[in-house]
């Protein structure tokens, strides 16, 4: 094709002939932009459906990352009606050998109110769905040690596709609200 268009080139003479020598860049730009249209898309249905497309190898190794340094995550409950959430932690434990999401009993795995969140400026507003449980998982957004670093990067691998931000003790942090966690199984009483 190039030698088609340098010919064709050659006769027209001049700038026509400059022109139609960038053709064939034209055409990989256009077939460059309509890949990363398709890219694009593909990444918005996976933020919508949460199905990130990738094969088990690569599935598995995102959830080796986020099982070595997970990010931080609670589980919110919003009340029937109005009030404030109820929220308790949640860890990545292994009792039997292998990863569940579970309650952390070391910190009281009871509902306590969270009374916090008022003042913690998240950007979008956080949004909870009356009498629904929900899980907030969250990294620092400026990691400042290597354990912050490997939860900000297993928080962008695993969440983010809702993400957002909020301020806590003078830090920012990076959030997302899920409705499952994933990866691993829920350990009782989260299922």
């Amino acid at each position: 094709m190039a030698g088609a268009i340098t010919t064709l080139g050659a006769a027209l003479g001049g700038c026509a002939s400059a022109v139609l020598q960038a053709a064939p860049l034209a055409l990989q730009t256009t077939a460059a932009l309509g890949a990363e249209t398709a890219n694009l898309v593909s990444n918005h249905h996976a933020a919508k459906t949460g199905d990130q497309g990738d094969d088990d190898f690569e599935r598995s190794e995102r959830c080796d990352d986020l099982g070595d340094t997970p990010p931080g995550i609670i589980q919110l409950k919003a009340p029937p009606s109005g009030g404030a959430p109820q929220w308790r932690p949640v860890v990545l434990d292994e009792p039997t050998g292998e990863p569940r999401w579970s309650v952390d009993g070391a910190k009281s795995g009871d509902w306590q109110p969270a009374q916090n969140l008022g003042a913690m400026a998240f950007s979008p507003p956080l949004s909870l769905a009356p009498n629904s449980i929900s899980y907030l998982a969250y990294a620092p957004a400026d990691p400042q040690t290597g354990d912050e670093t490997a939860q900000l990067s297993g928080f962008h691998a695993e969440f983010e596709a809702h993400s957002g931000t909020f301020q806590w003790r003078e830090r920012s942090y990076s959030y997302d609200v899920v409705n499952t966690l994933p990866c691993f199984p829920l350990a009782p009483p989260l299922k």
